[in-house]
């Protein structure tokens, strides 16, 4: 993978808490935004927003899966300023709400027992 898409990466998980502009990561990457776009999506598959999107989706779902965040919280700690943008991608990705998606969490782990909480 090219050094430079390795390092945006790093960069996306350095700064998943914060908005990322694009224009900062062709800056930090020195290249256009259409370069970039290509490069990562031959090694990663995604344009980099569609990957960083999909980081904080991921994280998000951690967070609600592991501790007692608000949902509210949870959005912005992984870089969504705005609730209803963050509750709309999450369903979207997800099929559930960040509630529902927790609800069902802790469900699941209720149902396995003892064991599954280890």
């Amino acid at each position: 993978m090219n050094p430079k898409i390795r390092s945006v990466i790093a960069f996306f998980d350095a700064n998943l808490h914060r908005q990322i502009r694009m224009t900062e990561i062709t800056a930090l990457t020195d290249l256009s935004h259409s370069r970039l776009d290509y490069l990562f999506r031959a090694g990663v598959g995604q344009t980099p927003t569609q990957y960083l999107q999909e980081l904080r989706l991921k994280k998000a779902c951690r967070l609600l899966e592991t501790t007692d965040l608000k949902i509210t919280q949870v959005g912005l700690a992984v870089g969504y300023q705005d609730h209803s943008h963050f509750f709309r991608n999450f369903k979207r990705r997800f099929g559930l709400t960040p509630s529902q998606y927790r609800t069902q969490h802790l469900e699941k782990l209720l149902d396995a027992g003892p064991q599954a909480r280890k």
